[in-house]
């Protein structure tokens, strides 16, 4: 995962996800989100064997 500042050219993450995830059909990578003002990046490398709805099913959203 890169996260670039497209108007300084600058990387400001690199996270490598480290996993093959062969049999996981959905995956969350990251969170992003503000605190205090302030942006924060979470790398998590979550996945789910049951796609979607397993992802949805995990944060108590059903599809």
């Amino acid at each position: 995962i890169r996260v670039v500042d497209v108007d300084k050219n600058e990387e400001l993450i690199n996270f490598e996800l480290g996993e093959d995830f062969s049999i996981e059909t959905a995956v969350v990578i990251a969170e992003i989100y503000r605190h205090n003002g302030e942006w924060k990046f979470n790398a998590l490398g979550s996945g789910f064997e049951g796609g979607l709805a397993a992802l949805c099913n995990n944060f108590g959203i059903s599809i």
